[in-house]
């Protein structure tokens, strides 16, 4: 292992070359298989798949949503309150049927998207 800046000053913050699939697994020295690494999180991981040490170390246990999935979460999730809201404190009608109320939908809609929103966040 090659380490890049001062070991002893830097520590486990040096920059080293870490082999994505690692040399005792046949990986090669190409470009392609090498990535930059601190020299901390490289003997960490020793041979451990990269996406399986990143989510060890970072404490999660899958990947993150991307940005657009948890828009969508958080858009989904505030039509459904809103929808939830307008009904819940709607007005029944004289022939059964509800008028949902505006000022329901928008409670429930602004609950559904901050309660979404602190989940995803």
């Amino acid at each position: 292992m090659e380490t890049y800046g001062f070991s002893d000053f830097f520590g486990a913050e040096a920059a080293t070359v870490d082999h994505l699939v690692p040399q005792s697994y046949g990986g090669s020295d190409a470009s392609h298989n090498l990535m930059i690494a601190h020299n901390g999180c490289n003997a960490s991981r020793g041979v451990e798949d990269v996406d399986a040490a990143r989510y060890r170390m970072s404490g999660r246990r899958s990947a993150p949503l991307s940005t657009n999935a948890r828009i969508g979460v958080v858009a989904g999730s505030g039509g459904l309150g809103a929808l939830a809201g307008g009904y819940i404190f709607g007005e029944e009608l004289p022939d059964g049927s509800t008028r949902l109320s505006p000022e329901g939908a928008l409670v429930g809609g602004l609950t559904g998207a901050l309660f979404a929103l602190a989940l995803v966040a």
